[in-house]
Order: C-alpha cells, then structure tokens, then sequence
C-alpha cells in the first residue's frame, strides 16, 4: 500500500511513502507528516492518495486507488476560537465541530496511541466515520495500537 502527497503546481509528489502491510487489516492508519518532515504551508490544496498496487505490474488497471484533499488553513482565516494545547476526547469533539476534520482524527490517533486500553476514542472516531458517509465501522472494531498476546 502506498501513500502519496502531491501539492498542486509540482509534478513530483512531496511524500511517497509504502505504509506498512497491517494497514490492510486495520480500519484506519495515521500518517503524521512530520515523520517525514513536511509541514504543509496555509491555503494551499493538496492532494492525498492512498493505492494498493497490483503484484503484476504489467496489470495496473487493477489497482486500488482512493484519494481526497486536505487544506491547511491559517488560524486567522478559519477562525479557530482555540488552539488545543492538549488532546482529549472533548477537544477532539471540539475540533470536528469545527470542520477540522484532520485534526480531530489526528488527536483521537494520538489518544489511542498514548492509551490503548481507552475505549472512547475508538469509538468516538468509528462514529465520526459513520457518520460522514465511509463505510460502516462496526462498534467491536479493535484499536489497531492495542496489540493482544
């Protein structure tokens, strides 16, 4: 599975990274761009992609691809009333109320990396998905960050 980030006026995609193989077995995977050192600058569209390639690359009309858009936005210009100094399951609320989807996803990611155990924001992220139109994400989804022995 790959992962690519493509900015609008550049031919070369900015990240293109091989997400690890459990990625096909969980129901979300969180990608921080800093891990690959890239900030993305305010106001500018980029485009995401995420493809399955097929073995046989003589049979790439058999790829998987999905793909969508994520905008970072300057404080001013979204009128962010706040700027979370922490994550919680309230403020990750908070966030999405907000239409900042991404960043809501990211602080529910960091909580269930940071706490396991927690079943709230699992669940609170499977309710978001819902509720957005992705597919069904059944309530016994396991956190993908809880590895049981």
């Amino acid at each position: 599975m790959m992962l690519t980030l493509n900015a609008p006026d550049q031919l070369k995609p900015l990240v293109e990274v091989q997400l690890p193989s459990s990625v096909l077995t969980e129901s979300y995977h969180c990608v921080k761009l800093k891990e690959y050192g890239l900030s993305l600058e305010p106001n500018v569209e980029y485009r995401w992609s995420i493809s399955i390639v097929h073995q046989d690359r003589f049979l790439r009309s058999g790829d998987r691809v999905v793909s969508g858009m994520i905008e970072r936005c300057d404080v001013t210009d979204c009128l962010i009333e706040f700027i979370p100094l922490h994550c919680d399951v309230e403020i990750a609320k908070s966030l999405a109320r907000a239409g900042l989807w991404y960043d809501s996803i990211s602080c529910l990611c960091d909580l269930m990396k940071s706490n396991p155990h927690d079943p709230s924001p699992p669940r609170l992220l499977s309710s978001f998905m819902n509720q957005s139109g992705w597919r069904k994400i059944p309530e016994s989804w396991q956190n993908p960050y809880f590895y049981q022995e």
